[in-house]
C-alpha cells in the first residue's frame, strides 16, 4: 500500500474545486471494469460538509444496462445529490473519471469525505484507490487547464472498505510524505527532509526544510 497527501492547514482559500479519480481497487474485478460511490462532499474548517457546493460538469455515464434491465440513472449529478439512495456508478471506467466544483466563494478547505454506495460490500473493487484534488480562482470546465492547482494526491490508497452507505473522510496535509516522517527528539542529529518528503544531506541552499517534524527557512 503507497498513499500520499499534500497540503496542511496553510491551504489557500479557492473557489472551484476538481477530483480526478484514476484508478479503482481492482478494475478487471469484472466483465466490464467499474467505478461506483454514493456521495463526494467537500469539508470545510470544522470538517463539515458544505452546503451550497455546486458541482457543475463530471465524467458522464451513459445512460443504459448492458443486462437489460431497466435503465437507472447513476450519472455524475448523483454523487453530489445528498442521497445515499443514489450513487455514481460508471462501467465504462477507462482511467479517468472527474468532478469540477464551485464552492460559490473562496473557502478554504480541511479535507474531504467519499460515502460508500449501496452494494459496495458485494463489490468493493469498484472503490476509488487513487486520485488527485485541485483547486483554482478561475473558472473552467476543462479539466485540463493549466489553472488547476494540485491540493492532495492518494495513490494506491485503499482506505475506502467493504462495507455500505459508509463515510471515509481524508483530511489534506502538506508535502507529499511529510506527514509519514518519523520525528527524532535529539534536534542536531535529526534527518532533514525538502518539502517533497525527501531525505537531503544539509541545508545547503534557500528554500524550506523539515527537522524533527518542523518546517525551518533558509534565507
Amino acid at each position: 500500500q503507497e498513499s500520499s497527501a499534500t497540503r496542511d492547514s496553510n491551504i489557500p482559500a479557492y473557489r472551484y474545486y476538481m477530483v480526478k479519480i484514476t484508478d479503482v481497487r481492482d478494475p478487471y474485478a469484472e466483465i466490464f471494469p467499474t467505478i461506483q460511490f454514493a456521495e463526494f462532499d467537500l469539508l470545510d474548517g470544522n470538517l463539515h460538509e458544505l452546503e451550497d457546493l455546486n458541482v457543475y460538469k463530471g465524467t458522464t455515464v451513459e445512460n443504459y444496462n448492458p443486462w437489460g434491465d431497466q435503465n437507472i440513472d447513476e450519472n455524475w449529478p448523483k454523487a453530489f445529490d445528498n442521497n445515499l439512495a443514489t450513487k455514481y456508478c460508471n462501467i465504462e471506467f477507462n482511467g479517468l473519471v472527474y468532478f469540477m466544483m464551485d464552492a460559490k466563494r473562496e473557502i478554504e478547505i480541511r479535507g474531504y469525505r467519499i460515502y460508500t454506495a449501496d452494494d459496495t460490500q458485494k463489490y468493493p473493487n469498484r472503490n476509488p484507490k487513487s486520485w488527485k484534488v485541485y483547486g483554482s480562482n478561475d473558472y473552467t470546465q476543462n479539466p485540463d487547464d493549466a489553472i488547476w492547482e494540485i491540493i492532495d494526491e492518494r495513490r494506491n490508497d485503499y482506505t475506502i472498505g467493504a462495507t455500505n452507505f459508509t463515510p471515509y473522510d481524508f483530511i489534506i496535509k502538506q508535502g507529499v510524505g511529510v506527514e509519514h516522517i518519523k520525528q527524532d527528539e535529539n534536534t542536531s542529529n535529526s534527518p532533514i527532509y525538502d518539502l517533497s518528503g525527501r531525505r537531503v544531506s544539509g541545508m545547503n541552499r534557500k528554500g524550506i526544510y523539515i527537522v524533527n517534524g518542523k518546517k525551518q527557512v533558509v534565507k
